[in-house]
């Protein structure tokens, strides 16, 4: 039998050098403390990134408590009842609980990796969940932007030019004929365009996801990045109401591609795409072509084969092609209608503007709102940038030595720029209403956080902020579509606007009792919505539209005297319109006096001789056509 060796004795990298523990070496030394540098460093940005997140939500729960039109943005939780509000907010403190969190934080890793491994498949199941959901979360108040006006336009017999002369071309595909298609052959307005807003939804976050794993993400990055991403109300937008949806499928397709670009040199045709479906979708499309332009130049110097140098020259000619064929139309735009109505400086944009506060604060505080309405997660996102900057030049053991063909910074901040020079104009209904407006904005700052997310991840940056990642997201998710699909909830949020300091504009808070008087009078509150609308009138000064309405929720609530009067007044201000004659010829039918019906209605159709509830009115004067 063999001897038995010896059993190895452990020996130290310092006694196998022939050095004792205790000696130092100069070549060892600096190894050393860069790999404690570079384990400070991250541990100090996962710190950075849970007091995002605890200020996050802090921001919020106290805006809870401050009723101010300076925080529109972070005050979901307001508008709920108390019992819920606390709730939710229990619900997002449970991720900061060691115990919880480290669970949560455990389940997301295995989450993203089943979901990376999942491949294409594993984005369409998650895209499709989505969507569904889009298409079954209703709003039933539709106060954002032009909802309403989007909704009442597919019924219409044959829209006018007027309502369709601002639309683009693949917004009119998307939003108008496609959904009018699906009217004329049996759905409801409402459903077809919830149909169409959900189907681009669910194309919206696919493309969020492909931009993910453009940047690379993976473990817990994965969905914990998709939560920063969506967590806001950038999806809120596509249910139901679907205005800016071509313009934000063509910003994220736009940034996966110049993802791509960046790490292997592909995405080219991607990147083109999406530039094209933005400037074919609305004007503000073009605040992103600074960000393609530099993209597509630094790609092209970055490659050396002549082959890819020859496609990058003709995806940006596709681009290009198509900010060409819409430059007239937008710049004729610009210069003729937001020149007047919405820029700095317009008549119609003066009488809008608060005067309660300084501009340059107004237009900060629009900034920050419309962001953090958007993108409730932007500021674990900056923490994220800050945190894999710092550790940039320090790799942790293992990182990927893996580098970008260019720098994506650049064309962040230059996509950032262009976009946030909208909070300089100002919209119809004020920014609390038409926050879609700036869903250019949101998208933007959505893929910066993402790939910030990302890139912090790459060296371990999100060790431990899983669990208070997804209780916070979801808590403000939940309070955000409460708002939207709560009719209770989103007309809670309509009163306090009205409301709260600072004022917003005469002319904006005038829209606001509108509003509120609009859904009053058709929830068959008659009496309330001609108060809502008297309000409205007091406000913003007589208005001939304004005071028909009020006119005509005193006639529902059977106060002829005063509705004949409110008429009368209408009609005054403005001799050209029809509508008041229509009104008071149903008051002298309601008292039966039917010969002054008829000589009001004439009044009418000498103004307006195709006046639909004039017509209908005169029907039901003749009454029926006896039969044959």
């Amino acid at each position: 039998m063999p001897p038995k060796r010896p059993a190895a004795v452990p020996v130290s990298k310092a006694a196998a050098r022939g050095r004792s523990p205790g000696a130092r070496s100069s070549a060892g030394a600096p190894a050393e403390g860069a790999a404690a540098e570079a384990s400070a460093t991250i541990h100090s940005g996962s710190r950075l990134l849970l007091a995002s997140l605890a200020v996050t939500l802090a921001v919020r729960m106290a805006s809870a408590f401050t009723p101010s039109n300076w925080l529109w943005g972070v005050d979901t939780f307001h508008h709920w009842p108390p019992p819920w509000g606390a709730a939710l907010a229990v619900l997002a403190a449970l991720g900061f609980v060691p115990g919880v969190g480290g669970r949560i934080d455990h389940g997301l890793v295995r989450l993203g990796e089943r979901w990376r491994g999942a491949g294409w498949r594993g984005d369409l199941f998650a895209s499709g969940g989505l969507a569904l959901a889009l298409f079954a979360l209703r709003d039933g108040v539709r106060f954002t932007g032009d909802f309403g006006m989007r909704v009442g336009l597919l019924s219409l017999p044959s829209p006018s030019r007027q309502l369709l002369e601002h639309v683009y071309p693949l917004d009119m595909a998307v939003n108008v004929l496609a959904p009018r298609w699906m009217w004329q052959h049996g759905m409801s307005d409402a459903s077809a365009l919830q149909l169409v807003g959900a189907f681009m939804g669910g194309l919206f976050a696919l493309a969020a996801f492909r931009f993910l794993r453009a940047a690379g993400a993976r473990g817990r990055a994965l969905p914990a990045g998709a939560l920063v991403m969506l967590s806001g109300a950038l999806l809120v937008h596509f249910a139901g109401y679907d205005k800016f949806g071509p313009l934000l499928l063509g910003l994220v397709m736009a940034g996966a591609g110049a993802a791509r670009m960046a790490r292997d040199g592909r995405g080219i045709w991607t990147l083109a795409l999406g530039t094209a479906i933005a400037v074919l979708s609305h004007r503000s499309g073009y605040l992103a072509v600074p960000a393609v332009a530099w993209t597509l130049v630094r790609g092209f110097a970055a490659e050396r084969d002549g082959v890819r140098r020859f496609e990058i020259a003709a995806a940006a000619a596709l681009a290009a092609g198509a900010c060409a064929a819409m430059l007239p139309r937008t710049f004729e735009m610009v210069t003729q209608f937001d020149r007047a109505v919405h820029l700095p400086g317009g008549e119609t944009a003066r009488a809008r503007a608060a005067t309660t506060a300084p501009a340059l604060l107004l237009h900060l505080s629009t900034a920050l709102n419309v962001i953090s309405y958007l993108v409730p997660m932007w500021l674990v996102g900056a923490a994220a940038g800050w945190t894999a900057w710092r550790s940039k030049t320090r790799p942790a053991a293992g990182a990927s030595a893996a580098r970008d063909r260019f720098a994506l910074a650049p064309v962040g901040a230059l996509a950032f720029v262009g976009f946030v020079t909208l909070v300089g104009v100002e919209p119809g209904g004020g920014w609390a209403r038409d926050w879609d407006v700036a869903t250019g904005i949101g998208t933007v700052t959505a893929l910066i956080c993402g790939f910030c997310l990302v890139a912090a991840s790459r060296r371990d940056g999100l060790a431990g902020i899983g669990g208070p990642l997804v209780t916070v997201a979801l808590a403000v998710c939940v309070t955000l579509w409460g708002v939207h699909a709560s009719e209770r909830i989103s007309l809670r949020r309509v009163e306090r606007l009205t409301t709260a300091r600072p004022s917003w504009s005469a002319a904006h808070r005038a829209g606001l009792f509108d509003f509120l008087g609009i859904h009053a009078l058709n929830a068959g509150r008659s009496d309330g919505a001609a108060a809502l609308f008297e309000r409205a009138i007091a406000v913003g000064g007589p208005n001939p539209r304004l005071v028909y309405q009020a006119g005509l929720a005193y006639l529902v609530a059977g106060r002829l005297e005063r509705a004949d009067s409110t008429f009368r007044r209408a009609a005054a201000l403005d001799r050209k319109v029809a509508e008041p004659w229509v009104g008071r010829a149903r008051i002298a039918l309601a008292t039966r006096d039917t010969l002054t019906a008829l000589a009001y209605l004439d009044s009418a159709f000498t103004r307006n001789p195709t006046i639909p509830d004039g017509r209908q009115l005169l029907q039901a004067l003749r009454g029926p056509r006896p039969a044959r």
